[in-house]
């Protein structure tokens, strides 16, 4: 957790305290389980930062707070000391005496009794700065709202698909992810740190961009990238993002715009926020909108592989190198890579074509093969030279993430993509529909199952194109 990092470990420093944080400490090659014990046997106190993000994702979170209680199973010595971030319930083994950072006014309370409990040196030192709080309240109506379909005729409509189905689904956000969550997104935080190490001169490279002082953050979506640099803006590297005097988000679905709209009444995070697409958000549209003619970053955070083709990929490039700074302005992107999900896209196509006739399935060939629009490195980097941008960085990370089950990913993937999935049937019931994601369930299933000799639990295989690229006129 990127809070944890740059914000209570400095701060416990400061009170002169040692810390170990796994990804400082723990050597490179040895087995985690062992480092784990490792640093339960060299620490006096394990501090357990709780909050929904540290259950979320099957992470190793009992096996680490019972090694760091296991010296002290009567719970007198505060070898495991709760500290409950953001509210949540806490399990058994941890129903111990917290630290509460939930309540600000507290905040300074619980910091001392804390640095006591360690046996700080410094118990004057100041606290951390708190999270971004997210908001607990839902902006109304939550409802999925009754969007106009677009009239698709094949494959060269999936933007705008796409862009209906965000519409469908924006309220889903807030209904079953919550606020919070934005707070792990990984592909956002590293595409940040990324452009940060640009801005630093820490990335070999020709040409590095100049430190912004306006930024866009094409397809906003609910906010998540502002977030993320609000939650980092204390840290030395991320100073840029407070000398932005003009932050703008765009968006083409509506209803997402209208989700981060009533976000941003209340964390600021944006200037300006106006409807476009990162297409057609060209130097007249920008000025119309802000008054600005040119921006110095725009950061595309899985924006780019929702344009499926490379022709509608080339446009977005090219309109956004029109409204960079010619001197050193920067585009930041994340793009859903090739090889994503391979076992799943077997399963969706095979069981696609079959409820598909001979000359639908050769129209959707493509889609069927590539439902979400992924892209190869190689691809990205030569329409982004194409387009005349210099790349500063540009490479490809594996991301895998993990799920309960085939069925939990399913679920998820129809979540978000429902409508874009099931473009080749736009006359498809809803009945229909449900009985054709069960048959991608079982087929997924008997793969998963086949591939894996019974392992129940699926580790999605994401690969992600992180590209940093500048332009110098």
């Amino acid at each position: 957790m990127s809070w944890v990092r740059n914000e209570l470990v400095p701060a416990l420093r400061a009170a002169g305290l040692q810390v170990c944080l796994d990804v400082e400490d723990f050597v490179p090659g040895r087995d985690p389980i062992q480092e784990m014990t490792r640093a339960g046997q060299e620490s006096r106190h394990a501090l357990c930062i709780m909050s929904p993000d540290y259950f979320a994702n099957n992470r190793f979170v009992q096996l680490e707070a019972l090694s760091a209680r296991a010296g002290d199973p009567a719970g007198t010595q505060s070898s495991l000391i709760p500290f409950i971030l953001r509210e949540v319930d806490p399990p058994l083994w941890a129903r111990l005496i917290p630290v509460r950072w939930t309540t600000p006014e507290a905040r300074p309370t619980e910091w001392k009794k804390l640095l006591r409990t360690l046996g700080a040196k410094n118990l004057d030192a100041p606290p951390p700065l708190a999270p971004v709080d997210a908001p607990t309240a839902t902006p109304t109506p939550v409802d999925a709202p009754d969007v106009p379909r677009p009239r698709i005729e094949g494959p060269n409509d999936l933007p705008e698909l796409a862009r209906y189905n965000f519409d469908r689904t924006a309220h889903r956000y807030l209904r079953t992810l919550g606020v919070g969550k934005a707070m792990q997104a990984g592909n956002a935080e590293r595409l940040l740190a990324l452009f940060t190490d640009a801005l630093a001169g820490r990335v070999v490279a020709r040409e590095r961009p100049k430190r912004p002082e306006t930024w866009l953050d094409a397809g906003c979506g609910t906010g998540l990238v502002a977030m993320l640099c609000q939650e980092e803006r204390s840290h030395p590297a991320f100073q840029w993002f407070d000398d932005c005097g003009r932050r703008i988000g765009i968006d083409y679905a509506p209803q997402m715009l209208e989700i981060v709209k009533w976000l941003n009444e209340q964390v600021h995070c944006y200037t300006d926020l106006f409807e476009s697409d990162i297409r057609s958000c060209d130097p007249e549209v920008l000025q119309r909108h802000t008054g600005l003619k040119s921006v110095d970053l725009i950061v595309a955070n899985n924006v780019l592989h929702w344009l499926f083709g490379e022709s509608a990929i080339r446009l977005a490039l090219a309109t956004a190198y029109a409204i960079l700074d010619r001197n050193g302005g920067c585009l930041a992107a994340s793009i859903a890579a090739a090889g994503t999900g391979q076992l799943f896209r077997a399963s969706y196509a095979e069981e696609l074509a079959k409820a598909l006739d001979e000359d639908t399935r050769d129209k959707w060939k493509r889609h069927l093969e590539n439902p979400i629009g992924l892209q190869s490195l190689d691809s990205v980097i030569r329409i982004a030279q194409e387009c005349r941008f210099q790349i500063t960085s540009g490479h490809l990370e594996y991301e895998p993430i993990a799920f309960e089950s085939t069925d939990a990913y399913v679920e998820a993937a129809r979540g978000y993509g429902e409508e874009v999935f099931m473009a080749p049937l736009p006359e498809s019931t809803m009945e229909e529909r449900d009985q054709l994601w069960d048959r991608i369930k079982e087929n997924f299933r008997d793969r998963h199952l086949q591939a894996t000799h019974g392992e129940a639990r699926y580790v999605h295989d994401q690969f992600m194109i992180y590209i940093v690229a500048v332009r110098r006129d």
